[in-house]
């Protein structure tokens, strides 16, 4: 059992921490998955961890990169003003 948290742990730390990703962002979407055992990983099959991770990356890169456009045309306006 105890392997098995150092094995999530160690995924987790490896899959967003280390890639950037806000741990506190992570840690809310797993409650929104879970609810208030969202973050006890024994509530967690790897699995299940796997595709959270996954899925939360997807939205991460997603919002990232309507902010990008976002920026790409406010910068497109602002010349177009100039």
């Amino acid at each position: 059992m105890e392997e098995d948290i150092q094995n999530k742990q160690a995924y987790l730390r490896e899959n967003v921490l280390e890639k950037g990703y806000d741990a506190d962002e992570f840690m809310e979407y797993l409650q929104e998955k879970k609810g208030e055992n969202g973050l006890d990983l024994n509530t967690w099959t790897m699995k299940e961890l796997t595709k959270a991770v996954s899925d939360f990356i997807n939205n991460k890169d997603k919002e990232n990169e309507q902010e990008e456009e976002i920026n790409t045309n406010m910068n497109k306006i602002e010349e177009v003003d100039e």
